[in-house]
């Protein structure tokens, strides 16, 4: 959980960050975060550099049929998706197990990675 101060009230989020074992590089991270005007929810995947960004990102609640989201936005930290989370989507992700997250190399590989979601119910609780 991390919590920042922009302005009066804090903006907190749940984060979840996988790296490559040997390397130590960013494979994603996966945030939920409530705004500090308290509104909705949102969901916003991180991912490394030399991805094929026009394929977008997958994601679905174990076997549920994945969504697609765009890449919205790259910088020198790496590539972004995100997305609101409706009360659905955040039933699914308290109920599920993992998060399927899938996206495209350059070569057009697929590269899927398995977002364990345990412990997320007591996170949004906090935040």
């Amino acid at each position: 959980m991390q919590c920042a101060n922009p302005g009066a009230k804090l903006a907190c989020k749940a984060m979840q960050t996988i790296v490559i074992a040997k390397t130590r590089q960013l494979l994603l991270s996966v945030s939920v975060s409530r705004p500090a005007d308290g509104k909705d929810l949102a969901m916003l995947v991180h991912l490394p550099h030399g991805l094929f960004n026009p394929a977008g990102v997958t994601m679905g609640v174990d076997d549920t049929s994945p969504e697609t989201l765009p890449i919205q936005t790259c910088d020198a930290q790496g590539c972004y998706a995100g997305a609101p989370l409706t009360s659905a989507k955040l039933i699914a992700m308290t109920k599920g197990s993992k998060l399927n997250i899938a996206f495209q190399d350059l070569k057009k590989q697929t590269i899927k990675v398995p977002v364990p979601l345990k412990g997320l119910d007591e996170a949004l609780t906090k935040l």
